[in-house]
């Protein structure tokens, strides 16, 4: 899926970087404490040590992003979601530098 492809709003983002945009579902299940967010892939290639992304996950609810938190690169090319940060709700999911 492509952002654009996503049915939510983009305008808020069209002067940033998408780094990648996931959908894990129909659902709309908010987290009490978010869940710890890793990737591990070639969407990581091209960003620097420490570089930090923003989380985002879609409220269909709502039809907007809300901002789960951070994530930051690690040494190992991992990007993972800072202390306190991650999925707090389980549907599409959006990093933004």
């Amino acid at each position: 899926m492509t952002p654009e492809e996503s049915g939510l709003p983009l305008d808020q983002f069209k002067d940033r970087t998408i780094i990648g945009l996931w959908y894990l579902g129909p659902f709309e299940t908010h987290f009490a404490i978010p869940l710890p967010f890793t990737l591990n892939n070639e969407q990581t290639s091209n960003l620097e040590l420490g570089t930090q992304v923003e989380i985002y996950n879609a409220s269909y609810d709502n039809q907007e992003w809300s901002l789960a938190g951070t994530a930051t690169l690690s040494e190992t090319g991992s990007l993972s979601s800072d202390v306190d940060s991650g999925i707090s709700i389980l549907s599409s999911l959006l990093l933004v530098q």
